[in-house]
């Protein structure tokens, strides 16, 4: 599974316009020796693939007219029963298990965004209870996590009043069974991130919070009031990934590891990179060969993009660090991990990235525009950065606010790619391709932004981000009637007891059974 894959608290916009690929060069070695550039006129093309109505979304005008949707017919194999939906809730977050109840995020109130977090019975997702939740000033683009304390939901709840911009919130723990409070802190105090366990005591809360102008990380003690935890080395570093690994620095450019409050490296991505990458526009981190390795790609700007901002998608590197010591041990040039998606579930997931030949994004305020696309989707080899396989594809369709490509989960092995000639189905052990076919079932990831209230925020609204929710997708582009059994791995929470897999979409939650 994904240890964790983040972007950068920008805009929305800002942050999505991060992703880029191309040719795969570099070290294999920390000696920083190359790969050569793989020949492009020796690869294999994809096979022909079939024309269809593009999907819902809206498609750039430079685009051929597309041919009438196919028929649609049922999935082959086993399809699943819905065992329960809910509309009670409509979801900014997948459901986590806690405490044997699915507890989850939702927005609610007349214009649907007053942040809410809710306790869902499993058996029959009848709602268990809700209660008002903020991110405070954790906002821009910051995941809203679930997290779980000593068998405790724990959450920042909304203040009224007039606080100046501070939006300040206090921290609930709450029973997940019941949504009993628990135990809150005293006075509502500005939070910059969501409260979690304390790396020094996982049974302990701890929260930054804002002392006197700093943002300061407290414990959380038994009298709802925050003492100092132990002295840390790590003060000013966020983390951002697995294993540790965190950011700091206006420029966006230093990276550490930074384990039990002590920073065992640190890192430029400029010379990890290049010159001008940095976390400021973007970045995606997960763990491999046994947590030995960090992989990933940073954006290619130390500041937010400008009103009209010129992305040259084959500038965008990936690289792999050593975990222990913070140096690069390889490099592949012109790819970018930003396209990647957890397919397996497992530890040792796949790396995909996209492979760039040519490629530029222009975006004015929330719009963008593409022009020369060309890419490859490619495999690599987590602890080499060589490439497993290579499949070009044809000019891929995205939907909007979205880099291309946008890859869609099949089943737990194969991956669905749109393009302007129709899908593509991709093995993602082999690399083998087929035309996606009418009875194809794929799984559309809906947007992960949402524009929620945040009391004394002086906002009317502030951008969070959600992740997990899920739509069944058939071959002419609307909601599948039929999806087959299983389904991917992670798309869903497993209920172990039943079997049961439980998808989050925009209006509710269906628990999915075998057939």
């Amino acid at each position: 599974m994904r240890r964790m894959t983040v972007l950068a608290p920008l805009t929305v916009l800002a942050v999505l316009a991060t992703a880029g690929c191309q040719a795969v060069e570099e070290d294999t070695a920390p000696d920083g020796t190359a790969h050569p550039v793989e020949d492009r006129s020796a690869r294999s093309t994809a096979p022909p693939v079939r024309e269809t109505a593009p999907p819902t979304h809206e498609a750039p005008a430079s685009r051929s007219p597309a041919s009438p949707a196919p028929d649609v017919v049922a999935p082959e194999g086993p399809v699943a029963r819905e065992a329960w939906h809910t509309e009670e809730v409509q979801p900014v977050t997948a459901p986590a298990l806690i405490g044997g109840v699915l507890v989850l995020y939702s927005v609610t109130g007349k214009d649907g965004k007053d942040l809410s977090i809710n306790g869902i019975d499993p058996a029959d997702g009848a709602l268990l209870w809700s209660h008002p939740a903020t991110p405070s000033q954790s906002v821009g683009g910051v995941s809203l996590t679930l997290h779980e304390v000593d068998g405790a939901v724990v959450h920042l709840a909304p203040v009224e009043g007039d606080f100046r911009g501070e939006a300040p919130a206090v921290v609930v723990l709450r029973d997940p069974v019941t949504g009993e409070e628990l135990r809150a802190t005293e006075d509502p105090l500005s939070h910059g991130s969501l409260p979690g366990p304390c790396e020094h005591d996982p049974d302990r809360v701890c929260a930054r919070i804002r002392v006197d102008g700093v943002w300061t990380e407290l414990g959380l003690a038994d009298d709802g009031t925050f003492r100092q935890v132990p002295e840390s080395a790590a003060t000013g570093w966020s983390p951002i990934a697995p294993l540790g690994l965190s950011r700091s620095g206006r420029e966006g450019t230093s990276l550490a590891r930074v384990v039990g409050g002590e920073v065992l490296w640190q890192a430029d991505t400029e010379e990890l990179f290049a010159e001008g990458s940095s976390t400021n526009s973007g970045w995606n981190f997960q763990a491999f060969a046994d947590d030995t390795l960090l992989v990933g790609s940073v954006g290619t700007r130390t500041s937010a993009p400008s009103y009209r901002t010129v992305w040259d998608l084959p500038a965008y590197r990936t690289v792999g660090i050593d975990a222990a010591t913070g140096e690069r041990r390889w490099l592949a040039e012109h790819t970018s991990a930003f396209c990647d998606v957890d397919v397996t579930g497992e530890d040792e997931d796949p790396l995909l990235a996209c492979l760039w030949h040519s490629g530029q994004r222009v975006t004015v305020q929330r719009g963008s525009t593409f022009s020369d696309l060309d890419v490859d989707l490619v495999r690599l080899d987590p602890v080499t950065g060589e490439p497993l396989w290579t499949v070009p594809l044809d000019e891929p369709v995205w939907a909007e606010g979205q880099v291309p490509p946008v890859l869609r989960p099949v089943d737990g092995q194969h991956l669905s790619v749109d393009t302007t000639a129709g899908p593509v189905v991709v093995d993602v052990d082999s690399g083998a391709t087929r035309p996606g076919g009418p009875g194809d079932v794929t799984w559309v990831e809906e947007d992960p932004y949402h524009g929620v209230t945040v009391p004394g925020s002086g906002e009317p609204t502030s951008t969070v981000t959600g992740t997990g929710r899920f739509v069944p997708r058939d071959a002419a582009g609307q909601r599948a009637e039929q999806v087959p059994w299983p389904l991917p791995p992670t798309v869903a929470v497993t209920l172990e007891d039943t079997g049961v897999r439980v998808v989050a979409d925009r209006t509710g939650l269906t628990g999915y059974g075998p057939p």
